[in-house]
């Protein structure tokens, strides 16, 4: 019993092993700018949560706020709930996990890849995490409070952590299937903007005083609350305990399940014949451009358009947008920044998504074919405008599903702010394709579009591409400004349309300059787009 307890434990250090060797020799040269950057984005984003781990450890260590601690910690909680669950599908985006279909073949317990995964359920909640560790730390320097307070904590994460493990696994192999993929990402979109929609349908007054009737105690957030808050009775304790085990045998049914199909086979991009629906939407880039040009345009339609990862982030992008934003909206004064650019917010928000899949790795989906453009006739300069056109027109398409949505359900839009977005959306994306073409000839990385909650860019190109929305929101807040200072729309639309001409030029500019790159780099380059995934994807 002790050597194959040994022996499995072997198995899990050389997986963690392996994964750790494979993300160092995929990262890039250590300099002092790379180190500085890291640490800027690092401080930015988690200092946020630091600063509200220490609000939430101030509130929990008063002794005077125990009476409301019950109420706070239970909508701490729910909204951190929320976050771990949600998030992933609203950067389409699960954090690490294990690879199956790499580790299938090593003779490693299931319960051990089972652990395995479970704790990497954490990498999609590590700012929750430290959230919680303050008003836990805060729950211990409270006098009042017992001593075992901090295990509603512990057990309210243990559940998140088991369910975000069986979800994971859920949508995976659901949107894995071809004929069901469509309907589960719409089921899981609504289920995800549930929460949302019912705080804008609750204005109602009927509807508020049937959720004022509806109970409490049975949801773990207000179990996991009245244990930290100290007091929880037996019930509490049950509940939570109860929860926990429904989310273990839910994580771990879903995971024996996603492991006998991996024995059988692998799920794979979509056969080129197999939908033919929409087969002359993807066709027009051959007959506007001439060859290799349109060729090479329509190659990525047609590419794209079967990918799992890129029709997850398409949909979601004029779906979820719109049932976020329409109760924040639609809730604040009519005269309001948010009511008056709702429109555009909702077209920028389908635009951020796409990123990950159409900017900021345009090579990925090549993989080790990417050596193919250095041996055709075309120059590398054509396959990146081929590249482009086909994110530019997915963006458009995506933009106008949320336009056209708007006008169906009779959202007010005026023709002014229905200009005003569609110039924010175009500005914003010439801005993003510039910013892409260079992040993708510097830092190109093998993507596998098949997994449809998986990254295609690495981490550091995802604070590179935080970094370059910020760069192309200054063209639009200079716009705003125009108008602020000169009270007429006119100002605006002059604005917008120099900061375009601009960002043309510095969009031609980084198509040289990424053609350039590429060439000087070439090795380099491909053996970054032929390397094979780890053990454990992030």
């Amino acid at each position: 019993m002790k050597s194959a307890a040994g022996a499995t434990r072997n198995q899990v250090g050389a997986i963690v092993q392996a994964y750790w060797r494979c993300t160092w020799n995929r990262l890039p040269r250590i300099t002092k700018g790379n180190v500085a950057v890291a640490i800027l984005l690092g401080v930015l984003w988690y200092g946020l949560f630091v600063t509200i781990a220490f609000g939430a450890a101030a509130l929990a260590s008063a002794p005077g706020s125990v009476p409301v601690l019950p109420y706070v910690f239970a909508a701490g909680l729910m909204i951190a709930f929320i976050y771990w669950q949600v998030v992933p599908l609203l950067i389409a985006s699960t954090g690490s996990s294990l690879e199956l279909p790499k580790l299938i073949v090593y003779p490693v317990p299931p319960r051990s890849l089972f652990g395995i995964e479970v704790l990497l359920r954490t990498s999609s909640g590590v700012e929750i995490l430290i959230v919680i560790a303050g008003a836990s730390i805060g729950c211990l320097l409270n006098p009042k409070l017992p001593r075992w307070s901090p295990a509603g904590f512990l057990l309210f994460v243990i559940f998140n952590i088991l369910l975000a493990a069986g979800m994971r696994d859920l949508l995976t192999r659901l949107l894995a299937r071809r004929r069901i993929r469509e309907m589960a990402i719409f089921f899981f979109v609504l289920m995800a903007a549930l929460p949302q929609m019912s705080v804008f349908l609750a204005r109602n007054r009927h509807l508020k005083a049937a959720i004022t009737q509806i109970p409490v105690w049975f949801f773990p957030w207000t179990a996991a609350a009245r244990i930290a808050s100290g007091i929880g009775g037996v019930v509490a304790w049950i509940v939570i305990c109860a929860w926990i085990v429904a989310a273990y045998l839910f994580g771990r049914w879903q995971f024996d399940r996603s492991l006998r199909e991996v024995e059988l086979s692998r799920p794979q991009l979509e056969a080129a014949g197999a939908r033919r629906t929409f087969a002359w939407l993807l066709s027009w880039p051959s007959s506007m451009f001439r060859d290799p040009l349109g060729a090479l345009a329509e190659k990525e339609l047609r590419v794209l358009a079967r990918a799992p990862r890129f029709r997850l982030a398409f949909i979601m992008g004029f779906s979820f947008g719109l049932m976020v934003f329409i109760p924040i909206a639609f809730q604040d004064p009519s005269g309001s920044w948010l009511r008056q650019n709702f429109l555009a917010i909702a077209m920028v928000y389908a635009v951020l998504l796409l990123a990950d899949v159409l900017y900021w790795n345009i090579f990925g989906v090549d993989r080790a074919a990417a050596q193919s453009y250095f041996v055709y006739p075309p120059p590398v300069r054509s396959v990146i405008f081929a590249k482009n056109v086909a994110t530019a027109f997915f963006t458009a398409i995506d933009a106008s599903i949320v336009l056209i949505i708007c006008l169906l359900i009779r959202i007010p839009v005026r023709p002014v702010q229905a200009a005003e977005a569609v110039c924010i959306c175009v500005l914003i994306a010439v801005w993003l394709l510039a910013i892409g073409n260079l992040v993708s000839a510097y830092s190109p990385r093998a993507a596998d579009l098949s997994q449809a909650f998986r990254r295609t860019s690495g981490v550091k190109v995802q604070w590179v591409g935080f970094l370059g929305f910020l760069v192309a929101g200054v063209p639009v807040s200079l716009a705003y400004l125009a108008r602020f200072a000169l009270d007429t729309e006119l100002a605006f639309f002059a604005t917008m349309a120099f900061m375009l001409a601009i960002g043309g030029y510095v969009w031609w500019l980084s198509v040289e300059t990424a053609a350039r790159v590429l060439s000087e780099r070439r090795e380099a380059s491909l053996a970054a787009l032929s390397r094979v995934g780890t053990p454990i994807s992030s």
